[in-house]
């Protein structure tokens, strides 16, 4: 299901998707300042120092990760099916994307990724497919 997004909205979203895509590209690297200092570190601050790497690295994967979301929805955008749920197919809320363009999903779809702790598995009519997990939770019952 395609959903057309009309030119104005369309630039607006375009925009912050890539003001966005560019603010994310300026923070990411990794500082490794901190690694190669470790050895100047004292004995009892050095888990500290690795600590605060090892977070910096974590956040480093979720920049990442929201810049591949953004690239998705750049080409959602170009391919003229921005605005429509990946899982269910249907109208992702304008307010919704307003407040995250680059979402995947609708309200709905995404409360179950979110529980389930995993992408939909979507046939070719993106109609969400029941997970192995759905159908043992069912069968127990």
């Amino acid at each position: 299901m395609h959903t057309q997004v009309d030119e104005n909205r369309g630039e607006s979203i375009r925009a912050a998707l890539i003001e966005k895509r560019s603010e994310i590209l300026s923070c990411l690297g990794v500082d490794t300042t901190h690694v190669a200092a470790a050895d100047r570190v004292s004995e009892e601050d050095r888990p500290q120092v690795f600590h605060d790497e090892f977070v910096a690295l974590l956040l480093n994967g979720l920049e990442y990760e929201r810049l591949r979301m953004i690239d998705e929805a750049l080409d959602r955008l170009n391919a003229g099916d921005f605005g429509s749920c990946l899982a269910c197919g249907r109208a992702i809320s304008p307010l919704r994307l307003q407040a995250i363009p680059w979402v995947r999903y609708c309200v709905i779809c995404q409360n179950h990724v979110t529980s389930m702790g995993h992408e939909p598995v979507v046939r070719a009519n993106r109609v969400p497919v029941e997970t192995i997990e759905d159908q043992q939770v069912r069968c127990r019952l």
